[in-house]
């Protein structure tokens, strides 16, 4: 066997086991959100259980830096100043 091959069976591997526990996930996700607190947010069925073939989430903003982190301080108190 070849290593494209085996790659290739690997990958089937992995959608086949996918596709299988989908359901699993949307009952999971329906169970969770049923039980889930009064000012806890609804989960999508991606994010209680990621599984193989989904889309990678979005990374995070950058942090501010300390010059923004100024400057919106700055902006917002500019605006607190009108309501005086």
């Amino acid at each position: 066997m070849t290593l494209s091959e085996f790659d290739r069976r690997c990958r089937g591997y992995l959608r086949r086991t996918a596709q299988r526990d989908r359901p699993l996930r949307l009952i999971a996700t329906m169970l969770h959100n049923a039980h889930r607190g009064p000012k806890d947010p609804a989960l999508l069925p991606e994010q209680l259980l990621p599984l193989y073939g989904d889309p990678l989430p979005e990374p995070p903003p950058p942090p501010l830096t300390e010059e923004e982190v100024e400057a919106e301080f700055a902006r917002t108190k500019s605006l607190d100043a009108d309501l005086n």
